[in-house]
């Protein structure tokens, strides 16, 4: 009998031992269809307006938009090709603070760079609350840990491309 997706998947066969049993694998795939892409990340504040300066005095965030997401500003930025929502608290909501770094769940977020010392220095000449490095934690390498609005936690590393 026909699978209402047989038209879009096909069944690759698993390791076991009657080659019968597969799981379901989208052709799109195959095909080269990108499934999936990053689109943004979302920072809640306490107070956007501050947020968004910190971006683009930090980081050089460009403001790209400014609309409404369910009765509370958004404004989106781009930080070397990562986009940014900030988004003011919603009149009614009731947030609990940002817990410590490191904990369980997503725990920060870590841009890229290409000189971890010249970064630090810029950094620290425009005030970023740098809590750990720069430091190297083996040749190569460099690491910058710093804090953000509403305790976001932000790294920044140097590796050696692949």
């Amino acid at each position: 009998t026909a699978s209402k997706f047989s038209t879009t998947r096909t069944y690759i066969p698993a390791a076991g031992p009657d080659g019968k049993t597969g799981k379901p694998r989208d052709k799109r795939l195959d095909q080269g269809v990108r499934m999936f892409r990053h689109d943004h990340l979302h920072h809640l504040s306490a107070d956007p307006g501050a947020a968004v300066e910190w971006y683009k005095h930090v980081f050089d965030a460009k403001e790209l938009e400014r609309h409404d997401i369910r009765g509370g500003e958004a404004v989106r930025l781009d930080i070397g090709g990562v986009n940014i929502m900030v988004q003011q608290k919603q009149p009614d909501a009731e947030w609990a603070p940002a817990p410590a770094s490191p904990y369980h769940g997503l725990d920060h977020f870590c841009f890229r760079v290409d000189d971890i010392e010249a970064v630090g220095n810029l950094l620290k000449e425009r005030g970023a609350n740098i809590y750990d490095g720069p430091r190297s934690p083996r040749p190569g390498y460099g690491v910058i840990h710093l804090s953000g609005p509403d305790g976001v936690h932000v790294e920044l590393i140097m590796r050696p491309e692949v």
